[in-house]
């Protein structure tokens, strides 16, 4: 698990946009708008669907969690991420975690109510991880409105543009070639390991007949996968029978 892999950017396709301030003026007094939006910023953002799935690719489904409450009005969301220990003196099969929390709220949309505000906190939650947090450094591109306050083209290329230059990235550099979170390409990272690779390990483990291999098929493990506790605990009590049986028939 890298937390890093967090603050990755999303493909080009992924972002939507929608319109935030406009060149709409309105009569200071009576509040009548006396020049219609023709101009108006685009706000970049992500589904909260597409935040949910950088977790379970970066930090694993079981390894996060979220919760709501509504303080004075206002939605809060809370992610909690279990993260590991850093401790030299434990066992490479011991696995020590705990919960890490971050919260931040939204109030209701106008769209949606108070499912727009949990969305809206649950993705405010997770840029404080970083996820997403780029977006706020896109900068301000004005494009024309249509009579409903629309994007007349929502596709224009500036807005690519501001995007992959918000990312680091360059025109040179497309989604496409972009590795996503997870995966191998650049560099490698620990997997996470399924039951039918633990089970595997597990048998592995039990046909060893020297200590010598035992160790070599533990430290196999620990630099290629991101154990869970409860792998951990059946990996240990494997690595500690099988060690005993061989300390036996010396």
């Amino acid at each position: 698990m890298k937390l890093e892999d967090l603050k990755k950017p999303f493909p080009v396709e992924k972002i939507s946009w929608r319109v935030g301030s406009t060149n709409e003026k309105k009569d200071y007094q009576t509040k009548k708008v006396i020049q219609k939006a023709t101009k108006g910023i685009a706000l970049a953002y992500i589904d909260a669907r597409d935040v949910m799935d950088r977790l379970d690719e970066v930090v694993g489904a079981s390894n996060w969690q979220c919760k709501y409450e509504s303080v004075n009005g206002v939605m809060m969301c809370s992610i909690g991420i279990r993260v590991k220990r850093e401790d030299p003196t434990m066992s490479p099969l011991d696995v020590d975690t705990a919960w890490v929390w971050k919260c931040n709220g939204a109030g209701e949309t106008a769209v949606e109510g108070e499912k727009g505000a949990c969305s809206d906190a649950f993705k405010r939650a997770a840029v404080l991880w970083g996820i997403g947090r780029y977006l706020y450094e896109v900068e301000n591109v004005w494009l024309d409105l249509n009579e409903y306050k629309k994007f007349k083209n929502p596709n224009d290329p500036k807005l690519k543009a501001a995007l992959l230059k918000a990312s680091g990235l360059n025109s040179a550099t497309t989604e496409n070639k972009t590795p996503p979170v997870g995966k191998k390409a650049l560099v490698k990272q620990k997997d996470i390991l399924t039951d039918e690779e633990l089970m595997s390990k597990i048998r592995a483990m039990k046909k060893q007949e020297t200590l010598e291999g035992l160790n070599k098929i533990r430290a196999e493990i620990k630099a290629e996968f991101d154990i869970q506790e409860e792998q951990g605990v059946k990996l240990g009590a494997c690595y500690k029978e099988v060690a005993e049986k061989i300390k036996e028939k010396q």
